[in-house]
């Protein structure tokens, strides 16, 4: 059997690679997460549906569709409709912070990793807000014995803006794959966070 914290452990890594971006090296790591996703499903929700939608979809997708679709979402050119940080998804940030990037919570995630010995990678090429750089922070804190970071990860990070995020995921993607992604993070958050 395993433990909840390498449930939880498992959870976060496949959530953190599924939001990354849909490369063929990514799709290949995707492939190898889904049994222990599976576990994690199972343990964490006693529907595992949307998983198996969201394996399914991974699946069926081509992958300059799946590209194209999270450049479109994420990224941009132009005005990208879900911008995946944190700090443009939180509630109760000042006038001032409101819809800027590396803002409170970019700043107060960055030191919450610094305290447990991590850091985001100078090629990731993301803030640390980002939702596949705090999901695989927790990942990580789990990995390294700092329950509690990883449980403030969840509570008082997470757990604060996942919901709004992937109900404009669901609502702006025209892939099924985005959709099921979105499902899968809200249940998974839902069932994690305290």
């Amino acid at each position: 059997m395993i433990a909840a914290a390498d449930l939880t452990a498992d959870a976060a890594a496949a959530l953190s690679r599924w939001w990354s971006r849909p490369t063929d090296d990514t799709r290949d790591l995707w492939a190898a997460t889904w049994d222990t996703a599976g576990e994690a499903a199972a343990a964490l929700t006693s529907d595992t549906n949307a998983l198996d939608e969201l394996r399914e979809t991974a699946g069926s997708a081509e992958a300059l569709e799946l590209l194209d679709e999270y450049e479109r979402l994420f990224v941009g050119p132009g005005p990208a409709p879900c911008l995946p940080y944190e700090s443009l998804w939180r509630a109760g940030v000042s006038r001032r912070d409101a819809g800027s990037v590396m803002g409170p919570a970019a700043l107060a995630v960055a030191d919450l990793y610094s305290s447990i010995g991590l850091a985001v990678r100078e090629d990731a090429g993301e803030l640390p807000d980002h939702v596949m750089i705090e999901w695989e922070a927790v990942a990580a804190a789990l990995g390294r014995g700092h329950d509690e970071a990883a449980a403030e990860l969840l509570d008082t990070h997470l757990a604060l803006w996942i919901g709004p995020f992937c109900e404009r995921v669901a609502a702006e993607t025209t892939l099924p794959f985005y959709r099921s992604l979105a499902v899968v993070t809200r249940e998974w958050t839902d069932a994690l966070a305290g």
